[in-house]
């Protein structure tokens, strides 16, 4: 498997995510081979445009959903934007740019 370069990681966790992009890119991923029977590598393989057209696709029939959608901003407080997951800065209002 392709661990894109990634440096080596303090825990086996910390690797996870850096490996797997995130926890939005494995919701993207773990739905692209559910509902499109496409393996990692095949999603990787499909131009920006295609994979986005498919995102689109899946967010009208309501298969994913946007994190605005769904995510309560009011309570970050106790959140570390320095160590918070994808979703967690989402939470604080901050962007969050997927690779791809």
């Amino acid at each position: 498997m392709d661990h894109r370069n990634v440096p080596p990681p303090k825990t086996t966790d910390h690797r996870y995510e850096l490996i797997s992009g995130g926890e939005s890119n494995r919701v993207l991923l773990y739905v692209a081979r559910r509902k499109l029977g496409l393996s990692v590598e095949e999603w990787y393989a499909l131009p920006w445009w295609q994979q986005r057209m498919y995102i689109d696709g899946m967010m009208a029939e309501g298969v994913i959903r946007s994190a605005d959608e769904d995510e309560d901003y009011a309570d970050f407080d106790d959140e570390d934007p320095v160590t918070a997951s994808d979703a967690a800065l989402r939470r604080m209002g901050l962007s969050v740019i997927d690779g791809g």
